[in-house]
């Protein structure tokens, strides 16, 4: 791992639930990790995972990316990623190394609200 790929930073959340009082089930996501330094590795061919779907008849499309940074204790897949104000699910947690690194992949819809996270603007 060279420190010197580690451009982009992301926050890690965790989910958490709460009774409110109406004694529903809220979900709140809180803060795990900040401040990672991780380099993006973008999945966005076809074969790679971009995919369309129709829901609702609406013509939805998938973004999915690649987060590679140092090894941090206790990502899960429930969790979620902050990256340039786009959320992003975990769908996938791959060590590489003697815990030297790890590579964090996580989906994103386009419908979701949020910026467009490959812009600078």
């Amino acid at each position: 791992m060279h420190a010197g790929r580690l451009t982009e930073k992301i926050e890690i959340y965790e989910r958490t639930n709460s009774i409110n009082d109406f004694g529903d089930v809220t979900t709140s996501y809180e803060v795990f990790k900040d401040n990672v330094y991780c380099r993006i590795l973008h999945i966005g061919t076809p074969s790679a995972g971009a995919s369309e779907y129709i829901d609702n008849m609406q013509e939805l499309g998938e973004m999915k990316v690649e987060f590679e940074c140092r090894w941090i204790n206790g990502v899960k897949f429930d969790m979620q990623v902050k990256w340039n104000e786009a959320w992003f699910d975990i769908y996938s947690i791959i060590p590489f190394g003697r815990r030297e690194g790890m590579r964090i992949r996580a989906t994103r819809r386009d419908h979701d609200a949020g910026s467009n996270p490959f812009s600078n603007a």
